[in-house]
């Protein structure tokens, strides 16, 4: 993992809550166990990771509006391999995760997972979800390692990758 530039830190131990501050971007942690949650904002956007829930997005607020894209009783940027009955193991799954800030003005949430269910089991999905100083959109990106020895294909497809609009009604996922 690289270097964070950390501009300010505070923790409160007692209460598990941590937050760090970069620039225009924050990042904080808050919860234990099923209930941790990321949170990642700059000045027009704050996005709510749950890396102990499928790594999914819970919320993805605009500042301006403070309108919720992400309805109460879905998730965004679900993980889902094909041949797994709905909703996969993945959706559920306990995450690793880490912070990373490639560039001074951008912080990203590294999540990790590794499958256990055949025929996938031993695929290692690495997905990375990246929130830039002054912009609306979110940047993710996927990689998997295939860790045995055999050759293997899967199919992979995440679930609630976009937001068409800011309608509450028809427009959130």
């Amino acid at each position: 993992m690289k270097r964070l530039e950390v501009l300010s830190i505070a923790c409160a131990l007692l209460s598990g809550a941590c937050s760090f501050a970069f620039g225009e971007l924050t990042f904080q942690e808050l919860g234990k166990g099923s209930d941790h949650r990321i949170v990642v904002a700059n000045d027009l956007l704050e996005v709510q990771f749950e890396p102990r829930r499928g790594g999914g997005i819970r919320h993805l607020i605009g500042k301006t509006d403070g309108f919720d894209r992400v309805h109460s009783q879905n998730r965004f940027l679900l993980d889902m391999f094909m041949r797994q009955p709905y909703p996969g193991e993945m959706q559920e799954a306990n995450y690793e995760f880490e912070i990373i800030d490639e560039r001074p003005r951008r912080v990203g949430v590294r999540m990790r997972r590794t499958a256990a269910v055949s025929p996938h089991d031993g695929i290692r999905l690495f997905k990375t979800v990246w929130i830039n100083s002054g912009s609306r959109s979110l940047t993710a990106a996927y990689q998997f390692l295939n860790a045995s020895a055999a050759y293997r294909s899967f199919s992979y497809w995440t679930q609630h990758f976009a937001v068409a609009g800011e309608s509450e009604v028809n427009d959130r996922y």
